[in-house]
């Protein structure tokens, strides 16, 4: 290949790594902020009270 082929895939692999570090960016400006992951998890595993529920919680979500 020459130099001109590898400074095109080189060229490619950086776009590419940027428009992945955009959609990060604008998914992360479009979630709730007033929820996080964390918080969500919580709240979810404290309305599974019994240990049953929280066998098939954490199954379903493996």
């Amino acid at each position: 290949m020459s130099e001109l082929g590898y400074a095109i895939q080189f060229l490619a692999a950086a776009v590419a790594v940027v428009a992945s570090n955009i959609r990060r960016i604008v998914t992360a400006l479009r979630a709730d902020p007033r929820e996080d992951h964390r918080a969500r998890a919580t709240r979810v595993t404290r309305m599974a009270s019994s240990s049953r529920d929280r066998w098939a919680l954490a199954r379903s979500s493996a």
